[in-house]
């Protein structure tokens, strides 16, 4: 025998112990069925059944060899009716289930799965002591996380139930308990769960990575400005830049982390170091000095990774937000409308313009004087004045000198008034 395994069913589970267990406490043990007896009257209970896997043992020579993962899919497969032996008539079977075998006067203490009838199961239940290898173990196994009990028990530890679908329907009502266990979850990490390892809080916030949807829909510029005012957005800009220090955007990491986590951001992905930094400031308040205790890196090294991941989002949040203003300007389209006359219609026409305006300014040069603008002067005698090097040249000109400036004493005069004189005396 290579693996054991102990199950009970588990029928009409309350609902206030479905829906994550919140009334549960610490002092609860681990079968699922035991609830506290004064919620026995009012709990109303739901019309599903589960088996719940109390405990499993494999063989010390054959441990971390992978049966005990093969052993939980044949016990899936056992509840969802595939292990039907074809030698046997279709009658024996029949009487199997109604424990009508002839000659058959105690039960068996062991029987093949093929001589059991399966009940009908919606799901398998487990729960265990939280622990790195355990919950490595059975995440292999598809299993996820449901409920976490915030108060240790008598062993010292957490305990974790952990459900895995074996019908379709359930599965979608295994979705919704998912999403509200990862919410309570990222409550826990700022508070019980605050000095536990980032990374086993990363496992589990990975195990229902099933449920993440592939056409993830992408926030819109009011959802995040509700979230991040326009002011903090700069803020986280120049902290990208290396222009702010990292305590004027610490209030805004836990928004971020929440974004990331809760997987509204669409295209970012980041490295499994860089997630569990970004989970121990955002959800856990962690100092660094508590992350460079929890992961064994510089402090240095850890603000140099938590700037890295802080840039990626807040491009990616950039990007969304010009996306939306640009789409706010209106996309007018050009529509394009023959001319009215071909190129060469108008260049011909442009040309009989110009003609016309030449010859009018032509005729205004006719009727002007400019001979008294011409200047005197032979070619002999310009190359000859020329040739000098000299600073200032002067040649004669034939501009005709007005009258005022021929006779400047007689204009100067006449506007002086005469003076009267005096007669001389004989």
């Amino acid at each position: 025998m290579l693996d054991f395994f102990g199950v009970h069913l588990e029928h009409e589970i309350p609902d206030h112990i479905v829906h994550c267990g919140t009334n549960l406490d610490g002092s609860i043990s681990n079968c699922f069925n035991e609830w506290k007896v004064q919620n026995k009257t009012t709990a109303r209970f739901l019309p599903i059944q589960g088996a719940h896997v109390l405990n499993i043992v494999t063989h010390q020579n054959y441990r971390k060899m992978g049966y005990g993962i093969r052993a939980l899919q044949l016990l899936q497969e056992f509840y969802e009716g595939k292990c039907i032996s074809l030698d046997e008539s279709l009658e024996s079977r029949c009487r199997l289930a109604d424990g009508l075998e002839e000659n058959s006067t105690e039960s068996p203490i062991l029987q093949q799965l093929t001589e059991i009838q399966p009940d009908n199961v919606e799901y398998i239940l487990v729960s265990c002591n939280l622990s790195s290898e355990t919950l490595r173990f059975w995440k292999k196994s598809n299993f996820t996380p449901v409920y976490i009990a915030e108060k240790k028990n008598p062993e010292g530890e957490h305990t974790l139930f952990m459900i895995k679908a074996v019908e379709e329907t359930f599965r979608q009502r295994l979705e919704k308990y998912w999403f509200n266990f990862q919410s309570h979850y990222c409550l826990l990490l700022g508070s019980e769960f605050r000095t536990s390892k980032s990374v086993l809080a990363l496992s589990i916030m990975q195990c229902g990575a099933s449920f993440v949807k592939k056409d993830i829909k992408e926030l819109s510029k009011a959802e995040i400005d509700l979230l991040i005012r326009p002011h903090q957005m700069r803020q986280l800009e120049k902290y990208c830049q290396n222009l702010q220090d990292f305590y004027a955007v610490i209030q805004l990491i836990p928004t971020l982390t929440a974004l990331y986590f809760k997987n509204c951001l669409k295209g970012v992905s980041l490295p499994r170091t860089q997630e569990a930094i970004l989970l121990s400031f955002g959800f856990q308040y962690k100092t660094a000095d508590d992350v460079k205790n929890d992961l064994g890196l510089d402090i240095s090294q850890i603000h140099g990774l938590l700037n890295r991941t802080i840039k990626k989002i807040t491009n990616n949040l950039t990007e969304i937000i010009e996306k939306s203003v640009a789409n706010t300007f209106e996309n007018r389209e050009v529509i394009m409308e023959p001319v009215a006359q071909s190129l060469d219609d108008e260049l011909e026409e442009a040309a009989k313009k110009i003609q016309k305006q030449q010859e009018q300014d032509a005729l205004l040069l006719k009727d002007l004087d400019i001979r008294q603008y011409a200047i005197k002067g032979s070619e002999e005698e310009w190359e000859k004045v020329l040739s000098h090097r000299k600073a200032l040249v002067s040649i004669k000109s034939i501009k005709k000198i007005p009258n005022t400036m021929e006779n400047p004493k007689h204009s100067e005069d006449s506007y002086k008034k005469p003076k009267h004189q005096k007669k001389r005396k004989r």
